[in-house]
């Protein structure tokens, strides 16, 4: 069995760290393996120019839309439950109704936070894939070949941001791929037995920045050129910072799991995935908040409630440990789904599932407070409308149609993780930014 687990913590190591020893060295350094293998410093950006992403995301459609900013029009049928009573709720400057727990969000993070109305297109939970490929619209920036938009997203970030590997990393229950290979789901439990001999890990992690910066200022002065020596001068950890990751690496996810009863729950996830993006090691980071699941027979809605208190409790929780590590005007999050659920109940008193309608949660520094798009009746059911890009509303003439929202909604995330358009066209075909979910980074 010791065996076994060990084999495993090796596997576990080597998709967190990257390629061997090249992970461990960019860790000990702080200089992104780009550099290491290739001196290349081409993509490095500033700090505020581009962010990490936390996407939430899972196959179940959850009933997130059900009592979202934007969908409390005549002949929904929302919770009963007095815990989702309808409240008035202020994004940026618009308020709006939706369901309690969402108006009692913290200002600052109301504020920056936006739902964009969009539609998926798909029924079936096995789809799920096919929704984060866009239908085919997502491709990869370097091969041009079918891509899922975290890995998209991640492969262009991890370059700008300098992170130790650009694949993103799932700790959620949805796989992502990467490049076309599954990339493996990974738990808050796994990761933190990585960590758990930081005292070993500080002392190694020391020696190995100390040697590893040595060879590379000795080449550097035989053939290095200026933009080289000011690149690693910039990134590279002093020897105090290095002493103090071996410290960090374990302290920060010392508290999973936080709830005995819920172990790698959504709050483990979330406090697994700031780390990670604390620490520099990937772009992306996928995790499930569930907002109620697969409901079809949740005859009262009572789980629907429960885990919608739970879910936007835990997207505070985010917002919380994001602001604490400093990284709330570096960091992007937004949820993604198969499918959103209908917002009339079926003949059991659940929902079933809606193509039709799906509503993106997305805050960042450079999103803009508000609702975007919204809902409109259809022969079953509600539907998302036509969008009008530059106010946001949902007006018949709107120029981003119901058939391009999802690739609009794409876009749109792309832009406030800080991607440029000619970036965007070249990974996202078809849709269009929604500038009103947009303004300039926050510092």
């Amino acid at each position: 069995m010791q065996k076994k687990t060990t084999t495993r913590r090796h596997l576990i190591q080597g998709a967190l760290l990257g390629a061997g020893a090249l992970g461990l060295r960019s860790l000990a350094t702080g200089l992104p393996s780009s550099f290491l293998s290739t001196g290349s410093m081409a993509h490095a950006s500033e700090p505020g120019e581009h962010d990490y992403i936390i996407l939430s995301h899972a196959g179940s459609g959850d009933p997130l839309n059900a009592g979202a900013p934007g969908t409390y029009v005549d002949g929904v049928e929302h919770n009963p439950s007095p815990l989702l009573a309808a409240t008035d709720c202020v994004l940026g400057n618009t308020t709006v109704q939706a369901a309690k727990p969402w108006s009692e969000l913290s200002a600052d993070l109301r504020e920056r936070m936006t739902f964009i109305h969009h539609r998926t297109y798909t029924n079936a939970h096995p789809e799920m894939p096919k929704v984060l490929a866009g239908h085919g619209a997502v491709t990869a920036i370097e091969s041009n070949t079918g891509e899922m938009l975290p890995s998209a997203l991640s492969s262009f970030l991890g370059d700008a941001l300098g992170t130790i590997q650009k694949e993103p990393i799932t700790i959620g229950n949805t796989r992502l791929t990467y490049e076309g290979r599954p990339l493996d789901l990974m738990d808050p439990k796994e990761l933190k037995s990585l960590f758990n001999d930081p005292e070993s890990l500080e002392g190694s992690l020391r020696a190995l920045r100390d040697a590893e910066l040595d060879r590379i200022y000795s080449g550097l002065r035989e053939s290095g050129t200026a933009a080289q020596k000011a690149f690693l001068d910039r990134f590279a950890l002093g020897r105090e910072q290095a002493r103090q990751i071996g410290a960090d690496l374990g302290a920060l996810l010392e508290r999973v799991p936080l709830d005995e009863d819920d172990q790698n729950g959504g709050r483990d996830q979330v406090l697994t995935a700031v780390a990670l993006l604390k620490l520099n090691i990937a772009p992306v980071v996928s995790v499930y908040i569930p907002f109620g699941g697969d409901n079809h027979g949740d005859s009262d809605l009572s789980i629907e409630a429960t885990e919608t208190v739970s879910g936007v409790a835990t997207i505070q929780f985010l917002w919380d440990e994001l602001k604490a590590a400093g990284l709330h005007n570096r960091t992007t999050f937004a949820s993604m789904n198969v499918f959103g659920r209908t917002l009339l109940r079926n003949s059991s008193g659940g929902r079933n599932h809606n193509g039709d309608h799906h509503a993106m949660c997305l805050f960042g520094p450079r999103v803009k407070g508000g609702v975007i798009g919204g809902i409109e009746r259809s022969k079953k059911d509600f539907q998302a409308t036509p969008i009008d890009s530059s106010s946001g509303a949902a007006l018949p003439d709107g120029d981003i149609a119901p058939e391009e929202s999802l690739e609009s909604a794409m876009r749109t995330l792309g832009a406030a993780a800080g991607m440029g358009t000619d970036m965007l066209d070249s990974s996202i075909s078809g849709g269009k930014q929604i500038e009103a979910a947009l303004v300039a980074a926050r510092t």
